[in-house]
């Protein structure tokens, strides 16, 4: 997801065909394009020169002193030298910016992700202690609705044996009223 950072130049690498990942905060990548581009054209120039200065001094000639972009030899390519590392300096402190600033939302994003789980572990946990209590006020009522339940059978069974007793007896009493009188 981060930019991918480049490796130093390489023999074979072409200067003018690097490019750097966007950012959301830096410099226009446009400005910074024409920037390395001018770099890379000035550093190709000194490499040529330095190359005709070597290959002059291996045939022992001396080459006139002469600026690789033309003109006399007054100081100009050490201050295109100096102006390059300057160029180079600033990318790799951009380059620096960016990898700790990245390192930084990295470190933000664990953090969060890290508080965000503590919190929902934390309801989790509530959330099975309420499931437990309610659960086991649920057991304890239904215990007692049945227990309220049994009491009840057991009160209109005594009560039916009562009112059986009780209908037994006047129906004995009826049928001694009732019965015909066969002593007289």
């Amino acid at each position: 997801m981060g930019a991918e950072l480049h490796p130093p130049l390489t023999e074979n690498d072409t200067k003018r065909s690097r490019r750097f990942a966007s950012v959301r905060r830096g410099y226009d990548p446009s400005e910074v394009d024409e920037f390395l581009t001018s770099i890379a054209s000035k550093i190709e120039a000194l490499e040529k020169a330095i190359q005709r200065k070597r290959a002059a001094a291996e045939r022992g000639h001396a080459e006139p002193a002469s600026s690789p972009l033309g003109g006399p030899e007054n100081g100009y390519t050490d201050r295109m030298t100096r102006l390059g590392m300057v160029g180079v300096r600033e990318v790799e402190r951009m380059l620096e910016e960016a990898k700790a600033e990245a390192a930084s939302i990295v470190e933000e994003a664990r953090s969060e992700a890290d508080r965000i789980k503590r919190e929902a572990e934390g309801w989790s946990r509530e959330s099975v202690a309420e499931a437990r209590t309610f659960l086991t006020q649920v057991e304890q009522d239904a215990g007692e609705v049945l227990s309220g339940t049994q009491e009840r059978r057991r009160e209109m069974i005594e009560e039916l044996r009562a009112t059986q007793e009780r209908l037994v007896s006047v129906a004995q009493e009826l049928s001694n009223v009732l019965k015909p009188e066969t002593d007289s």
